[in-house]
């Protein structure tokens, strides 16, 4: 729910480039498995205090601020109250070991489906609403006390989240947990490694290969025509954001997609990196892109460069088959 997400799964999207080729000749790269080590986790501290008598949990939220200049190029940054969010409250209920965040009850509303829920939160290291608790992937109706149950937490799946709660500060942990990524993670997406290697190739989709039995897919190796390629994982979590790694190896050469995210600390804003700072902004429109107000989240990856690189492990028997199957616009 958008009211009790704490406003720390920010939606991001943008695009920086990274070097994604190698001759590393990796001829086995090692499978995901449940007991890999995927780092410390990603940290977020922000202000906040809790009004025990209503149980109302307030967030004194700052933010980072463009402020372009005559010249929109030449922006500075800023880290300010962000009033936008001035009124960024939830309701927080103790029962027993269970932590439920909803919305503030001013925002209730049993037509809205942000506005109708709480989140689930469970501990046994807690003194009240003091402590550690961990996030689920449950929510129930305030009204009805039905309850939920799903793979996203915070609008993410295949992650743990913890929250430590003190008397003047709210902290979430996120952590990738490994035993609950979903397919789409762990294993080849069929049809993004379509894209990922067809380059020009017309309309070559993967229906066509796949119908005509062209390439076969189990968990992390798939099998295009007589060309084999593996997947591994080298995601992490760690103090620069949520790492996504992924490098696909075949004939001994890799290329490794990376997709980062998270949010601006003060000390980042400061810093006033602004190919990091503006990442995870609309690119498409320069007016947009150099807007004055708040930014919260960073994202970046480097899929063109990627795409290139995989491009290049293509053998030339590869390359042959895939523009034979490919269907191309006459006009």
């Amino acid at each position: 729910m958008k009211s009790s997400s704490l406003k720390l799964a920010s939606a991001f999207a943008a695009a920086i480039a990274f070097c994604a080729c190698s001759d590393d000749n990796v001829s086995n790269p090692q499978n995901d498995s449940p007991a890999k080590s995927y780092g410390d986790g990603y940290r977020i501290t922000i202000p906040a205090k809790i009004d025990e008598a209503s149980g109302l949990f307030y967030q004194n939220t700052y933010s980072c601020f463009y402020h372009p200049s005559a010249d929109i190029h030449v922006g500075t940054f800023a880290w300010e109250q962000d009033t936008l969010f001035e009124d960024n409250i939830n309701s927080i209920k103790v029962e027993g070991d269970s932590l439920w965040i909803g919305p503030n009850p001013s925002d209730y509303d049993p037509e809205d489906y942000y506005y109708r829920y709480e989140d689930l939160a469970i501990s046994n290291n807690h003194d009240g609403i003091y402590g550690t608790w961990k996030k689920t992937g449950c929510k129930r109706d305030i009204a009805t006390k039905e309850i939920e149950c799903g793979p996203y937490i915070n609008n993410l799946s295949g992650i743990a989240v913890d929250m430590i709660i003190t008397k003047d500060s709210s902290t979430t942990i996120y952590k990738i947990d490994s035993t609950a990524l979903d397919d789409s993670f762990k294993s080849i997406n069929t049809g993004h490694f379509i894209n990922y290697v067809k380059y020009d190739m017309g309309s070559l989709t993967k229906d066509s290969l796949v119908a005509a039995g062209a390439i076969q897919v189990e968990s992390n190796i798939i099998k295009l025509n007589t060309q084999t390629f593996t997947l591994s994982d080298a995601s992490h979590f760690d103090d620069t954001g949520m790492n996504y790694v992924n490098i696909y190896t075949s004939n001994g050469k890799s290329c490794t997609l990376e997709e980062s995210m998270g949010f601006i600390s003060k000390e980042q804003c400061l810093a006033g990196d602004e190919e990091l700072l503006l990442s995870g902004r609309d690119h498409s429109d320069e007016k947009w892109l150099y807007e004055e107000g708040p930014i919260n989240g960073f994202s970046y990856d480097n899929r063109p460069e990627f795409k290139n690189c995989m491009h290049s492990l293509l053998t030339q028997e590869t390359i042959e088959f895939l523009n034979a199957n490919a269907e191309y616009d006459e006009n």
